[in-house]
């Protein structure tokens, strides 16, 4: 319940009480699941705020103090940096609320369940940058579209007969908070009584939270519900409640892991183990094959020539048998042919016993690998496992910046790497004012080179992120090639349309080279 809207009011309040009048110094990642705002307060403090987007939810955490990695990690949303927090301001009825900067620009949190996001919107409502770059529809949100209106009176004078019912008039009441009103009867209160309960539980600010703590089941209460801690500070309950759940969500993270690379080397063992069970069943038949040498051996004088088949008496079953030739061969070379695959199998066997034995030793241990695997509980033990069982390092988070990048002339050049990413690149990284390119009428890379505040794109630029643009194309090998270039804001996507198909809003064509610059 901690991404509902009646408890994201309570956060969204004490976060304003916690940042009001605080300085934006910077935001950064180091994964995909995970963004660090830093702040200064006016009297010198910093307070970091941690946005945990995992598990298809969201989980805040807030920090005095955050140990920043060195290295491998991406600054975010940087036209923030050094904006006054103003005021933080909950949506109206809605799963969102923002930061307004003195600057203009607004911090959205968008906490949509799996559609959690954070925008940067700057004071015309259009989308500046966002952190999941995946949810490129983000792109063309407008802030006022997530406010809505909901009467409290329709609740309060409600001839609902059931939950259920009352759930029509006010969507925001999840299965929790239907739950609760029912154990207080709020159905058979007078509408004096009703106003008093909704009063108190969804409309006063600020309210204590109540948490229950058993780590992954852990959840946040607006209701003082038995078994579960009172806390009156509202960044304490979000920030603990996070502690309890990302545990025990990395660990399942992990888990899925190695359970992977165990069930993938035993998928692979099975595979083999039934490969040279089959190739020792045919080499022990070996005996066949030399019987079949000596059969025609013995009737060579009476076989024609350039047959291929042909049916003789098997002496060592008394039975008529058809027998395999090849035309082109003599009797005695079919024979001798014959003679040549039985020993060939007949050297095998011995190898190919060892094989079977040592791959279904091999099974067996990875049988119970799993086996000792399926008992572990914590992290610890599941790193240990790891190590001493030879497996691979644990998977890192996803490196975050998905596309190939180049420095020309001091600016960036971004490259798409498929249709899809191109798309991602587009419409989902790409500023409005940056400049957009692809090679003319073939497939290719979208190719973007990033606007720098205060600077123009000079036209050699232009020519050598072309020429890159040209270089990922179908048109690589041309002496010369045709690329079209535009600002982004004229790069429109069309409904239905391919992945990486777009339609231009007003162009400029551009002859160059297809090579690379860096």
């Amino acid at each position: 319940m901690h991404l509902s809207f009646f408890a994201l009011r309570h956060f969204s309040y004490a976060l304003n009480t916690l940042l009001k009048e605080s300085t934006f110094i910077n935001a950064f990642s180091f994964s995909k699941e995970e963004i660090i705002f830093s702040f200064l307060s006016p009297n010198n403090l910093e307070i970091f705020l941690s946005a945990h987007l995992v598990n298809k939810s969201c989980y805040f955490q807030v920090h005095d103090q955050y140990n920043r990695p060195k290295r491998n990690f991406l600054y975010q949303l940087e036209a923030a940096n050094g904006g006054i927090v103003e005021s933080v301001i909950q949506s109206n009825f809605d799963r969102s609320f923002y930061l307004q900067l003195k600057t203009g620009v607004k911090l959205l949190f968008k906490m949509h369940g799996g559609f959690s996001n954070v925008l940067l919107i700057d004071n015309e409502e259009d989308v500046l940058e966002i952190f999941r770059k995946e949810f490129t529809l983000d792109s063309d949100l407008k802030l006022g579209s997530l406010s809505k209106y909901f009467d409290w009176e329709l609740v309060i004078q409600s001839a609902a007969a059931s939950y259920k019912e009352l759930r029509g008039i006010m969507p925001l009441f999840d299965e929790h908070c239907l739950r609760f009103m029912e154990c207080n009867s709020f159905l058979q209160m007078n509408p004096a009584d009703r106003r008093s309960f909704i009063s108190k539980y969804f409309i006063e600010s600020p309210s204590p939270l109540y948490l229950k703590t058993d780590s992954a089941k852990s959840y946040l209460s607006i209701f003082p519900e038995a078994e579960l801690t009172r806390y009156e500070a509202i960044t304490e309950a979000y920030t603990r409640l996070a502690r309890l759940v990302l545990p025990s969500y990395q660990m399942d993270v992990q888990k899925r892991d190695i359970r992977g690379q165990l069930d993938e080397k035993l998928k692979k063992v099975k595979k083999q183990l039934f490969s040279a069970q089959k190739h020792l069943e045919n080499a022990e038949s070996f005996i066949g094959y030399e019987n079949t040498g000596h059969i025609i051996m013995a009737n060579m004088h009476a076989m024609p020539k350039s047959i291929s088949t042909i049916e003789l008496l098997d002496f060592y079953t008394g039975k008529m048998t058809a027998i395999k030739l090849d035309k082109n061969l003599s009797p005695q070379e079919n024979a001798e042919k014959y003679y040549r695959k039985s020993k060939a199998l007949k050297q095998d066997i011995p190898n190919l016993k060892n094989q079977v034995v040592q791959l279904t030793t091999e099974q067996s241990k990875l049988e119970n690998m799993i086996a000792q695997f399926n008992t572990i509980e914590q992290i610890k033990e599941l790193k240990a496992f790891a190590v001493q069982n030879g497996l691979q390092k644990l998977k890192e988070d996803e490196p975050i910046f998905p596309f190939r990048k180049m420095i020309v002339d001091d600016f960036e050049v971004w490259i798409g790497k498929n249709a899809s990413n191109n798309d991602l690149l587009t419409f989902g990284y790409a500023h409005k004012n940056d400049l957009w390119m692809h090679a003319k009428d073939v497939s290719g890379s979208h190719v973007i080179i990033k606007n720098q505040s205060g600077k123009i794109i000079m036209k050699p630029t232009i020519e050598k992120a072309a020429s890159i643009a040209a270089f990922y194309s179908k048109s690589k090998n041309q002496t010369l090639a045709a690329v079209t270039y535009t600002q982004r804001k004229f790069v429109v996507k069309a409904k239905g349309r391919n992945p990486g198909a777009v339609h231009l809003l007003s162009e400029q064509t551009i002859l160059v080279k297809p090579q690379l610059f860096s």
